[in-house]
């Protein structure tokens, strides 16, 4: 019966179900050769057992990986566990015990006692031939498999007085052994070889064990995941337990496993063949053993030295990740794919949470304060800029920072981060990120001459009740990409499309109304942008009270672009445009001597600290941002 729990597997001592993070296979009633073998592996220990039915189901377990398909292993690899495997044509059972007790590929096989006589050939490879028959240990078993426990069974011999404990690797933790008196060797000694990490690690994973690949692709939404500071600090030599300044600048180098082992092969002290034995691997950081039959010489060297109980390695991983702007997903897919030893995801969140977003917040906090007394110690206005970004393209944005900018030396003063529940909606942060900065910058003693803003309504509107004595302009950029929007728009119209001729001397001409006006007299830049219906009409004299005509020289001679005919529908359409409301307000803003260029240029190194189709925590977000404004001072 399920139990509630869905099919169980319907091998005796198995219990296993669809929950328990196994395949379940059906028998294969259409096949009746191999159907025998699977009833019959069954019945061998079930003998009441009836037939099977349509539900009957055995799991993966009781398969070898060769009876999968390789792009099973293939997944796995890549860090994917596939729901549901399909077995290969004719595959038979193979791991179930004489005892009927299930394993799996973590486990050995406990041997099998069913006589006297059986343990004595059983125990007849392992004891010598000077051990009398007499003095032949009794080995005794004890059986409390059932369905309802997979747990292994222990075996102890009287003779070697040694008890072996056994733990499951899913567990993840060692398998511990105690010897009680043994006095002999039952086996002989292994031959010493160079044995790969696989063959040799024994970690205690706190800056990430990256020899498995699964261990490249952790979630970071998992909430199980608790970070664990067992790390191995009696077995590491206090000479490495510090950084000096000629360490922290050292070259580093990619060196093969077989090569660096090759150092290893000789004693130091008596010259004589060893072996060196990788004893641990903490992500990138190599630990080897080398011992001397010999003459008994032992070290244990390490491949990097430490700071406190952290690899330097592996901090410098973390480091060079995050200051760089590099997103750790591709890094270390890219280290997988070299086959270099490296950190895991979870223990570069560790670094990044506990030492270096601290790191570039207190830089960040000691830069803005330095600025600020140095402000304070001058006594002038600021000239500021201040711009919005989100962090995701379209209308759902999830974050919204706004930068600000001393337009006179070009330095980030201030970035605020806002979450769209904090405000009304994503349409609403620019404006509190706004407000925000100014208060900031208002409790350190500042005061603020000019700002620079784009044609933001809600910014506008805020400015002029909160900031009555301070001069807002608008930055000439984001007025002249909205106008080229509205010309290529009308150019596109039916007996339009010779404005397509005038789109970059209309905007161009938007550029050269602010510069030629670095007094910002309002009613003089509206007369000077207002000449241009005008203008491409061939009409040069008569613009206005105070500016009466055109500053070019002669244009007689051969032209590219034809004039507009007074009426003509394309007249109408750009005289409408330059006159209009829009106009009337952006015009008279413009600031003629400041733009926030400087702060677009800014945004461009966010996108590559922060891309807009990555996904970030605040904490993330904020310490990108922070450290993108300089990526010098860290």
């Amino acid at each position: 019966m399920s139990g509630g729990r869905g099919i169980v597997c319907v091998a005796y001592g198995c219990s296993n179900t669809t929950l328990d993070n196994v395949s379940m296979h059906k028998f294969p009633m259409k096949k009746p050769g191999l159907l025998r073998q699977w009833v019959n592996f069954v019945k061998s220990k079930r003998k009441d057992w009836e037939q099977p039915s349509a539900y009957s189901t055995l799991c993966s377990d009781h398969f070898t990986e060769e009876c999968f398909p390789v792009k099973y292993c293939i997944m796995e690899s890549m860090g994917q566990s596939p729901q549901q495997k399909r077995l290969k044509p004719g595959s038979i059972l193979h791991t179930l015990t004489s005892n009927n007790t299930c394993i799996t590929d973590e486990q050995e096989p406990p041997v099998p006692v069913s006589s006297e006589e059986d343990n004595n050939k059983q125990n007849s490879s392992v004891i010598p031939d000077d051990v009398k028959e007499n003095e032949r240990p009794c080995i005794t078993s004890r059986n409390v498999g059932c369905q309802l426990s997979l747990r292994r069974k222990e075996y102890r011999s009287h003779y070697v007085q040694a008890r072996f404990i056994g733990k499951n690797k899913g567990s993840q933790t060692k398998s511990q052994t105690r010897d009680i008196g043994v006095t002999c060797n039952l086996l002989p000694a292994p031959k010493l070889t160079r044995l790969s990490c696989e063959e040799t690690k024994d970690v205690d994973d706190v800056d990430g064990l990256s020899c498995s690949t699964s261990e490249h692709y952790v979630d970071s939404k998992d909430k199980s995941f608790e970070f664990t500071d067992n790390i191995l600090n009696d077995e590491i030599d206090d000479s490495v337990s510090s950084l000096d300044d000629s360490e922290e600048n050292a070259s580093k180098y990619i060196v093969y496993q077989s090569y660096l082992l090759e150092l290893f092969s000789n004693c130091p002290r008596c010259a004589n063949p060893t072996t060196g034995i990788i004893k641990h691997i903490r992500g990138s950081m190599l630990c080897v053993q080398q011992d001397c039959i010999q003459c008994k010489f032992h070290r244990v060297w390490y491949s990097q030295p430490m700071i406190g109980s952290i690899p330097a390695g592996n901090l410098a991983i973390s480091c060079a990740l995050l200051f760089s702007g590099s997103l750790p997903s591709k890094l270390m897919r890219f280290m997988h794919f070299m086959g270099l030893q490296t950190i895991s995801y979870s223990a570069f969140m560790k670094h990044q949470a506990t030492f270096l977003q601290p790191t570039i917040l207190k830089v960040w906090n000691q830069k803005q304060e330095k600025y600020f007394n140095e402000a304070r110690r001058i006594g002038e206005p600021l000239c500021i800029g201040g711009d919005g970004r989100c962090d995701s393209m379209g209308h759902s944005a999830k974050y919204g920072s706004y930068s600000v900018i001393d337009l006179e030396s070009g330095t980030i003063i201030d970035v605020q981060l806002v979450q769209s529940n904090e405000v009304k909606s994503s349409l609403h942060m620019e404006k509190e990120g706004l407000d925000r900065s100014v208060s900031f910058l208002k409790r350190n003693g500042l005061v603020i001459g000019k700002i620079v803003t784009d044609r933001h309504v809600q910014v506008k509107k805020w400015v002029r009740e909160n900031l009555p004595e301070t001069k807002h302009c608008v930055d000439v950029w984001h007025v002249a990409k909205a106008l080229k929007k509205k010309l290529t728009r009308l150019s596109k119209e039916k007996e339009c499309n010779i404005l397509q001729q005038w789109i970059k001397s209309l905007t161009n001409h938007l550029y050269w109304v602010a510069a030629s006006t670095p007094s910002g007299h309002k009613d003089l830049m509206w007369e000077k942008w207002t000449s241009v219906g005008n203008h491409i009409q061939n009409i040069h004299e008569g613009h206005g009270n105070l500016f009466h005509a055109c500053s070019h020289g002669s244009i007689d001679g051969i032209r590219k672009k034809n004039w507009l005919k007074a009426g003509s529908k394309a007249s109408v359409k750009v005289e409408e445009l330059v006159h209009s409301r829009q106009m009337k307000m952006d015009i008279p803003m413009l600031s003629t001597n400041q733009q926030t260029s400087d702060l677009e240029a800014y945004h461009s190194v966010i996108n590559h600290f922060a891309p807009k189709m990555i996904g970030f925590s605040y904490p993330g977000q904020h310490c990108r941002l922070c450290k993108s404004s300089d990526n010098e001072d860290i």
